[in-house]
């Protein structure tokens, strides 16, 4: 192998190296224990909540979800029959 190549295989190891730490940190994200900060909305929604863990968007969501039902601009997504009276948090 030429100086060149042995450079280019370098960087290229260097970069592998990063790209897994990034999908190790992703990957993570995907199934949690619900953040500190989504506390509140847990803690509201946890009744219609299977269990504590969820991706990082789907704590995202609950939390907008819980902001807007706070101040009177409930968000309903249409996806499918959900439990409870439609004026329940579920």
């Amino acid at each position: 192998m030429t100086i060149e190549v042995m450079k280019q295989l370098e960087e290229l190891k260097a970069i592998v190296k990063s790209q897994a730490k990034w999908i190790t940190l992703h990957k993570a994200k995907e199934n949690m224990e619900y953040p500190k900060w989504t506390e509140e909305g847990y803690e509201f929604y946890k009744d219609c909540i299977d269990d504590n863990i969820g991706s990082y968007d789907f704590w995202r969501l609950l939390v907008i979800n819980y902001r807007n039902e706070r101040i009177g601009k409930p968000v309903r997504f249409k996806t499918g029959t959900v439990g409870g009276t439609p004026d329940s948090a579920c």
